[in-house]
């Protein structure tokens, strides 16, 4: 990480401005300058016309509000029900800069799995959102996406838009705005300030915190972020000493490049690449007049190299009382920041409905439009299952790696 000053090593410096930088790939919007952000911090809604999808789904409206740590966004729309092969998606600029920081997405079906995606990104698809992001809500005419501010980085104010589209597709069915983005206050930005001079507000407070990448991989650099708020004004603390501190399992690592923008404190720490399956462990800490607050973030280290199981298709849409079902993955071995798709392995499939095994009649690797999947198909589910919920879970082994993913659906 990279402050005003250059590259800073060791552990304790002077906060310095850093400049952010965010790279809009994938489903980022045009850039067109949006609509002037209302001070309504709190709720606000932006209405869509009516009519103006080229698909399925049509976008109403998107309403937004903001309390302490959640972020709301619902999306409505013209039709009630979401099908298993469509999504709606809200993509969110939290630098106010007109780019893509953060991307969320539903998948309709019923399993109520938030799926998302972070900016930059040289791979720009959707994978099952950390459960620190929040989750989905709502499922009637729309969804409502219930997000945390923390993951977030915090914003003040934020751009966004929503769309709907095929879940599989990359073409948008309707946007709204249509153009541009939305913007909405979530509090109002604050200049920086010296520390307060009574002892009562020079008392300050660490406000969520994330690690990216989350989970860390071994021999890549991770950054804890945090931000530092002074408790009784809520303005983000600009002065004091910033200090990083980390472990890898028993070795200590050093923190290099201290920094804070107008939004994050954050500290940067290279992970050996020796730390595989090792427990990481970043603290940020900041001293002010007398008084240290501190963010600790930790998470096992997973390699660089590992399966990734995506894009899932099922036949047919949810599974039926009586009659078989199949479902599809398409399988990546991912090499930092590159994908490569997989066609070879052992697919283990096993499921559950109502309680009662369901019984596989095949699994393995096939090509569906001459693409490789991983399959996994399921002899008949019972007739008294009807109304349960069906689990199935899908595990691919492959070169010594293994990805599992879970499935969810009501029997109808």
């Amino acid at each position: 990480m990279t402050s005003a000053a250059g590259r800073v090593r060791g552990r304790v410096v002077r906060l310095v401005p850093l400049a952010g930088i965010a790279l809009a790939l994938g489903l980022s919007a045009d850039g067109e300058a949006g609509p002037a952000a209302s001070r309504a911090a709190v709720d606000q809604t932006f209405a869509d016309a009516v009519g103006d999808s080229t698909g399925r789904l049509d976008i109403t409206s998107v309403r937004v509000s903001s309390q302490g740590d959640r972020l709301d966004v619902r999306v409505t729309t013209r039709e009630q029900t979401i099908n298993i092969i469509e999504a709606i998606f809200i993509t969110i600029d939290t630098n106010f800069d007109g780019r893509s920081d953060f991307g969320f997405l539903f998948r309709g079906g019923g399993s109520g799995t938030l799926w998302y995606l972070r900016y930059p990104t040289s791979q720009p698809s959707y994978d099952p959102a950390p459960a620190t992001y929040g989750g989905t809500s709502g499922q009637d005419f729309g969804i409502t996406f219930n997000l945390r501010l923390g993951p977030l980085g915090n914003p003040e104010k934020i751009k966004l838009f929503a769309g709907t589209k095929e879940s599989t597709a990359s073409g948008r069915w309707d946007s709204a705005p249509n153009s541009g983005w939305f913007d909405y206050v979530i509090r109002q930005a604050t200049p920086p300030q010296q520390p307060p001079t009574t002892k009562r507000s020079q008392d300050f407070v660490a406000r969520g915190g994330t690690m990216d990448p989350d989970p860390p991989q071994a021999g890549r650099p991770v950054v804890v972020r945090t931000r530092f708020v002074f408790r009784a004004s809520g303005r983000t603390v600009q002065t004091g000493r910033l200090t990083c501190s980390g472990t890898v399992g028993s070795q200590r690592i050093p923190g290099s490049g201290p920094s804070l923008n107008s939004r994050r404190h954050a500290c940067e720490f290279q992970l050996p690449a020796s730390a595989a399956g090792k427990l990481f462990a970043g603290r940020v800490s900041l001293a002010v007049g007398g008084r240290t607050r501190s963010v600790r973030m930790s998470k096992t280290v997973i390699s660089t190299r590992f399966l990734r199981l995506k894009d899932i298709r099922t036949q047919p849409i949810v599974p039926s009382a009586d009659k078989r079902f199949a479902a599809t993955f398409a399988v990546e071995l991912v090499r930092g920041q590159t994908a490569v798709p997989v066609s070879t392995g052992e697919v283990d499939c096993r499921a559950t409905a109502g309680g009662k095994r369901v019984s596989v009649y095949f699994n393995g690797f096939f090509r569906e439009s001459g693409s490789p999947r991983a399959t996994c198909s399921w002899n008949r589910i019972p007739a008294s299952a009807r109304g349960s919920t069906f689990v199935g879970t899908v595990t691919v082994r492959s070169g010594g790696l293994t990805a599992t993913e879970t499935i969810r659906y009501r029997v109808r």
